[in-house]
């Protein structure tokens, strides 16, 4: 952790030694070595928003990195292209949703999601199909961060099939749309997840009396849980993205089935 540590303080904007482009390789190959093991999520982000910095010097290594026989080198070189808007990266990131890992798979999915790259939606879209419910989880939550009219179109879609991982994944988009009957919907995804502090905290300041009900019910059981309820910006607001032709009320196309539940993702 220090090297790693020394490294990313060398690689500060402010530092004169980033225009230093001989140095790039040693440096780019040092913050590599910090995606193999288990890093810590923050150790990945700093990381990689590090690689970021260096910018096209620093795309060629991580898309090799993403053939390394290491399975947590592939996964964490996926989500470090996420800092990047090349067409390449995009590209081999689509390639990656159809790799055999579901690990890669959900890591890729996760890169896409911040890159916002138009290209990747119907990608995105066809991975709401995938086996893994981990992988629809991130695609949905990648989907549900862009206004494409296509990955609107997809995620009501699954949402009136009631799949629990897409319904998680986009919770806060679904918030935004406030689609009239969508509550319960929501209410039977959240009691069916494991991914339940993200959605609670969602619920409780959306500012929708029946989505707060029952983040509050389902705290009240944990042991020592503390409630602090906070307007904060980041937190979606009931029906504050909706458009009038997506509030028509929610009528699921299938009946309550098997409760889904799944691990909570990782970034290795």
């Amino acid at each position: 952790m220090p090297k790693v540590l020394r490294v990313l303080s060398v690689l500060n904007p402010e530092s004169q030694e980033l225009d230093e482009i001989d140095t790039f390789s040693l440096e780019i190959q040092t913050l590599l070595a910090a995606l193999t093991g288990k890093p810590s999520r923050h150790t990945l982000e700093h990381t990689a928003s590090a690689l970021g910095k260096i910018g096209a010097p620093a795309i060629d290594p991580l898309l090799a990195s993403l053939k390394d026989a290491n399975r947590r080198v592939r996964n964490n070189a996926a989500w470090a292209l996420g800092k990047f808007k090349d067409p390449r990266v995009v590209e081999a990131l689509i390639a990656a949703l159809k790799n055999p890992d579901s690990g890669l798979r959900n890591h890729a999915a996760s890169a896409l999601g911040k890159i916002k790259n138009s290209e990747a939606v119907e990608s995105l879209i066809e991975a709401l199909k995938d086996p893994d419910p981990d992988v629809r989880y991130t695609v949905a939550e990648a989907l549900g961060n862009t206004s494409d009219t296509r990955a609107v179109s997809a995620l009501l879609a699954a949402f009136r099939q009631r799949d629990t991982s897409v319904v998680v994944g986009a919770h806060r988009f679904f918030i935004k749309k406030g689609i009239r009957g969508s509550e319960d919907v929501l209410i039977e995804a959240l009691n069916n997840t494991d991914y339940q502090i993200d959605m609670v905290e969602s619920f409780l300041n959306c500012r929708n009396s029946k989505l707060e009900k029952a983040a509050r019910e389902l705290a009240g059981k944990w042991p020592n849980a503390r409630i602090t309820p906070s307007l904060a910006p980041e937190y979606p607001v009931w029906g504050s993205g909706s458009r009038r032709k997506d509030m028509a009320p929610i009528q699921p196309a299938l009946p309550r089935g098997r409760s889904e539940r799944f691990p909570s993702a990782s970034v290795s």
